[in-house]
């Protein structure tokens, strides 16, 4: 899919056809979006450090594995 876009890209640049350029480019950039993925620690409080966020994922991992004992046990 990329490459047939960019080969649309370089052909209407090499045909000096400089709308199908901008709009072909235009359409290549709008389909990347970056995802801005929040994470919160167990009270709501948004996280924005590494060291946090990843101490916050070993949390809700071994809170996962606990749970996952219990069920086993009962």
């Amino acid at each position: 899919m990329w490459n047939k876009k960019i080969e649309e890209i370089k052909g209407a640049n090499i045909k000096k056809n400089v709308r199908k350029f901008y709009k072909e480019a235009k359409e290549m950039s709008q389909e990347y979006q970056q995802q801005n993925i929040i994470y919160k620690g167990d009270k709501g409080k948004i996280l924005t450090e590494a060291k946090d966020i990843l101490l916050r994922w070993q949390q809700y991992f071994w809170f996962l594995l606990e749970n996952e004992l219990d069920t086993r046990e009962k």
